[in-house]
Parts: C-alpha cells; structure tokens; sequence
C-alpha cells in the first residue's frame, strides 16, 4: 500500500496497491475494494488484526537490485544533475549515480515531501532544463514524486520526454531486437513513423503504465508513454523512473554520446469532451465514425 501524490502536489495525496506478483492490482478489484469501503458506516474491528514489518534495510536491498544490473563504474566522468522532485526518489536516485561512478548535482531532494512536484520534477521540465545548463552538466534526470517517470534534459536544455525515448530506447543493446514498442493512444504518431524506419510497429493500447504492462511480450520487449512512464519487459511489471533513467544513460555510454535532438512531432490538439455516459470507443458502430 503506497501513499503517494505521484505526480501531483502533496494537497493530492491518494494510495496505490500493487499485490506480490504482478504489480499494480486490477480495476476491477480496485472497484471492489472501493465499493467495499464506502459502504462501511463503522470502521471495522477485527479479533484478530494484521500486523506489519518494518524493512529498515528497504533502501540498501532495491539499490543492490538495481546496481547489479549495470557495469561497475558506467557513469565515470559523467555529471548529471538528478531532480528528484522532492519525493521518493531523494533518499536513492543521487546515491545510485554515485555509486556508478557519475558527479552529481541532485536537486529538490529533501526528501520531506512537503514541496513534492510543486515547479520541479518530471511535470515541471524548465526546472531540469535550466538547472543542466547552469550546471554544465552532461545530463539531466527528472523524476516526478513517486519515482515511476522520468524525463530527460540534454546538455543544452532541450528536454526529451516520453515519445522521444518511445523511439531511442529501440537502438538500445538490450532492446534493438525488439519487433514492437507498446505505447498508448496518447503517443504521438510520429513516434511510428520513426519506428517503422527502424523496421519495428507501435502496439497501441489504453491510458495507462497498466495497459503497457499487460501488453509486453516476446515481441514486444519495452513500452510507455508520453508522461514519461517507461516498463522493461526484463525488469518487472512497473514503472521505475531510476531504472528507465539508467537504461537511458547506458545507451548514451554505448553510443559514446549523451547529445540527442527531439523527435519532430506531428501537432496535436487535446480537447475535452463532456458526456453523460462513458463508452467504448472501440465497438462497432462508434469506431467506424472515428
């Protein structure tokens, strides 16, 4: 059970339940729970209440996790400026880049929560942009509060967000073999265009890392989306900003360059629309219109 504003300000707080086997639970059994709540008038009593267990060690095993799937000293002459957005990330991201041989300048990364995503972070990308800069640093990483996005800023402040690395994640060692890239329905259909250069398909699905998630396969080795939620096929069933971060970095040292350009986009327009009863866009007869 995750207390978390994610990526909005602390006024925001909410919970994520993600179970032990398969990362975040279900909508249906997300419903479930929800029902079950409201309908209570009492808070409920139990003879023979739950118990809890304290992993003070909790930082020390996720960053042997993640450490062991990257060479020793891979950042060496690397400074990167983390902004950890004043969240989860504080306590671990600057600790890892170190230890993988990078200087770092970590930014928002008091760790209190209490300015969490307020102008810094993955949803704030000029605060990555200019703090790189004014460092001179090689890169930038951005994380919003809960850790599971991330963007990127070059050394010259141009930013690279989720569609951008949609598409340079695929020359990736690990994953250049891959036939498709999962995105949603919110990437923007440059990204195919770039893709289909390469030789590979766009697998588009609903909102969502738990629609990505449920649609990595064989074929489909990675996926995300333009928020900048990013999932590994061969690193679990949930978004990690710090490990997408890393991935990223390690293209850049096999690459032997940190500079990118973004990809140039097709214009988008987003529009709400108000409706008295939510449908499926994909059935017949309403795709058809579409």
């Amino acid at each position: 059970l995750i207390v978390s504003a994610s990526h909005n300000p602390p006024d925001d707080n909410g919970i994520k339940i993600v179970d032990c086997s398969s990362g975040k639970i279900s909508i249906a059994a997300e419903k479930d729970i929800e029902a079950r709540y409201y309908s209570l008038r009492v808070a409920p009593q139990s003879e023979s209440p739950g118990r809890r267990e304290m992993l003070l060690d909790a930082v020390e095993r996720y960053a042997a996790i993640v450490l062991a799937q990257y060479p020793q000293n891979m950042l060496s002459g690397c400074n990167i400026v983390v902004d950890c957005a004043e969240g989860a990330m504080s306590a671990i991201a600057p600790r890892i880049f170190e230890r993988l041989g990078a200087m770092v300048v970590p930014c928002a990364a008091h760790g209190d929560g209490r300015g969490i995503n307020r102008g810094v972070g993955a949803t704030s990308p000029a605060y990555i942009s200019a703090q790189t800069v004014a460092h001179r640093a090689t890169i930038g990483c951005a994380f919003d509060g809960d850790g599971d996005r991330l963007i990127i800023a070059t050394r010259t402040g141009k930013i690279l967000s989720g569609d951008d690395l949609l598409v340079y994640f695929s020359e990736h060692p690990r994953y250049r073999e891959t036939a498709a890239v999962v995105g949603t329905v919110l990437v923007n259909s440059a990204v195919e265009k770039y893709l289909a250069a390469a030789g590979k398909v766009l697998r588009r699905v609903g909102i969502g890392d738990r629609a990505v998630a449920e649609s990595l396969a064989a074929d489909a080795l990675y996926g995300g989306e333009p928020s900048g939620h990013y999932l590994f096929a061969d690193q679990g069933p949930l978004s990690d900003g710090l490990l997408s971060a890393l991935n990223f970095l390690e293209l850049c040292v096999a690459r032997q360059s940190f500079d990118w350009e973004p990809i140039v986009r097709y214009p988008v327009k987003m529009a709400t629309i108000v409706y008295a009863q939510k449908k499926d866009l994909t059935t017949l007869p309403i795709r058809s219109y579409i």
